[in-house]
């Protein structure tokens, strides 16, 4: 329930970065040395050099990864010196074979098929592998790469890797004659030179950001899509305004309302509102960065915002106080905490300047149930915590959630 400092764990290394924090279990992070050399970091304590993972478990296999210097790493996926493209878990390309190793995914001629890992019948009906003696140059994330020639690849949950600018090229596409700008998260979806949303795991890209002015530059899109269609978009635009479209079930539109909408609102300018306010009497007001966990369930309708003045918003689902407004209740329109009065998360801003840099929102899977905490780091060094304790994650010295921020730095002599 308090920080452990990794480096004092081992000494004899020198971390120079968290490369990231695995979606799929925030207990495992990944570090690289000053060596350039990858770890993973596990829960319990105990690390391992990426190159030889699973040695523990099988020292007579350490993977197509062994020995090469990974140059970029997003999940399971890496990319050596070489270009060459690695996969782990499941995510190795090839098809629906789960290994706890890397494998080169680019460098061998046929893929494996869907059948069973122990049909030994797949021999006879092997797949070409689209990327073989591809360079690999860019990793977006464990859905989309990049290569050489400047095709992006996507790998769909089931089949054969995607060529998704052959698809772009078609002139029945809605992506024909624009160009991929960026991913969203899982890599389903992507922004194109149009900043707009498209859909690129079907049959054919599909456009799914209707109504939307012209005008309209996002600096920012966070997301989420769901198997119960329970789907809706954030997005932040370069003047620094916010819009929302889509299911508003937890109050996530931020709009005043729970219903669904397939209009894109700009709910920085909804009249009469905290937000509204803001932009009308400061000129130079504008919400610099969003903070939204897509990938986990119900609390990927929390959205976390950082403004121009340091001050931090919230609205959407309020499960495990996540939103630090106090309450543990949906709030349908953005909320900026830092203007709670008689908090100390205000009194900090209004006494000692504090104001909030940068945000970092984790969230925690356990036996299917998730749970979303929020650490920040303000302009005096000091670090806040709320929403959910559940390990002790906030590091408050207990494991009871708090719906409103807590100044850490400030509880006891040995957390700083």
């Amino acid at each position: 329930s308090a920080p452990v400092c990794i480096n004092d764990l081992y000494p004899t290394i020198t971390f120079i970065d968290i490369v990231k924090s695995l979606n799929i279990n925030s207990y495992e992070y990944f570090l690289k040395d000053i060596n350039n050399k990858l770890y993973r970091y596990l829960y319990n304590g105990e690390l391992y050099e990426i190159k030889n993972d699973s040695a523990a478990q099988k020292p007579q296999y350490k993977g197509d990864l062994y020995g090469k210097t990974v140059i970029k790493q997003n999940g399971y996926l890496y990319i050596d010196s070489d270009g060459n493209l690695y996969g782990e878990s499941g995510l190795d390309g090839l098809e629906d074979f789960y290994d706890t190793v890397p494998i080169c995914i680019n460098n061998r001629e046929f893929s494996r098929t869907r059948s069973p890992r122990y049909n030994k019948g797949i021999i006879n009906n092997p797949k070409v592998n689209k990327l073989n003696n591809s360079i690999i140059t860019d990793l977006y994330n464990d859905k989309i790469i990049k290569d050489n020639n400047r095709n992006y690849w996507f790998f769909p949950d089931s089949g054969e890797v995607i060529n998704i600018s052959q698809k772009v090229s078609a002139e029945e596409s809605p992506l024909y004659g624009k160009t991929i700008k960026d991913t969203i998260i899982s890599g389903k979806y992507v922004i194109a030179s149009d900043n707009k949303i498209y859909r690129i795991d079907l049959g054919k890209p599909v456009y799914i950001m209707d109504n939307l002015p012209d005008n309209i530059e996002f600096k920012d899109v966070q997301y989420k899509f769901d198997n119960d269609n329970m789907l809706y978009y954030v997005g932040l635009d370069i003047n620094g305004k916010v819009w929302a479209c889509g299911n508003g079930n937890f109050g996530q539109i931020g709009n005043g309302s729970l219903a669904n909408t397939t209009t894109p609102i700009c709910i920085s300018d909804i009249a009469g509102t905290e937000l509204a306010n803001e932009y009308i009497n400061n000129s130079s007001f504008k919400i610099e960065n969003l903070y939204v966990k897509s990938n986990v369930y119900k609390n990927s309708y929390s959205i976390i915002c950082l403004d121009s003045n340091g001050k931090v918003w919230s609205w959407g689902y309020n499960f495990d106080g996540q939103l630090g407004n106090g309450t543990t209740m949906y709030s349908s329109t953005p909320i900026c905490i830092t203007n709670i009065a008689n908090t100390d998360f205000n009194n900090a801003y209004v006494n000692n300047n504090s104001k909030i840099k940068s945000i970092l929102v984790n969230d925690i899977n356990i036996s299917y149930s998730n749970f979303v905490s929020i650490a920040a780091l303000d302009s005096n060094g000091k670090i806040w915590t709320w929403g959910s304790n559940i390990n002790g994650n906030l590091a408050t010295g207990d494991k009871e959630n708090k719906n409103s921020p807590i100044c850490v730095s400030d509880l006891s002599t040995e957390i700083v």
